[in-house]
């Protein structure tokens, strides 16, 4: 599997924005647990009305987060082969 030593928006394995998929390879977790995470911390703050806040953060996090470069990916590769 896949890891981003930084945090990316994983345009590969995305269903909204890639910002799961992103957290789960930074994080080297299979992002269904982090999707189904995500639902059930969704379900529980919408119980205390602030599932609007929740998706705020969520679509914040879209423009802040950088998206995936390949650069990045080969830079990393190149790293590994001197060691």
């Amino acid at each position: 599997m896949r890891q981003f030593t930084k945090l990316m928006l994983d345009q590969h394995d995305n269903i909204f924005f890639g910002v799961l998929s992103g957290i789960a390879l930074h994080l080297n977790l299979n992002v269904i647990f982090i999707r189904i995470a995500f639902i059930f911390s969704f379900i529980a703050l919408s119980r205390y009305g602030l599932g609007f806040e929740f998706i705020l953060i969520y679509l914040i996090s879209t423009l802040i987060i950088p998206n995936y470069n390949s650069n990045y990916d080969s830079s990393l590769n190149d790293t590994d082969s001197d060691s």
